[in-house]
């Protein structure tokens, strides 16, 4: 998944300390415009709840989730 890199700061579990944590976000193509038109709509939820499932919070230092 191509697109621009999001930086924020998180709590890491692993590291116990707060550090810098990266994500891709998301990308928005025609696709998904066809199918918020034909589901009208109902695509978004879906959309936002896969970007979230597979596009976790990165820490840059170990690599965990935050």
């Amino acid at each position: 998944m191509a697109g621009t890199l999001q930086v924020t700061q998180r709590q890491c579990p692993t590291c116990a300390r707060p550090v810098s944590a990266e994500r891709s976000a998301a990308v928005w193509g025609v696709g998904d415009l066809l199918m918020i038109l034909v589901t009208c709509g109902a695509w978004l939820p879906l959309k936002f709840a896969w970007n979230f499932w597979r596009n976790p919070w990165r820490c840059k230092t170990c690599g965990a989730r935050c």
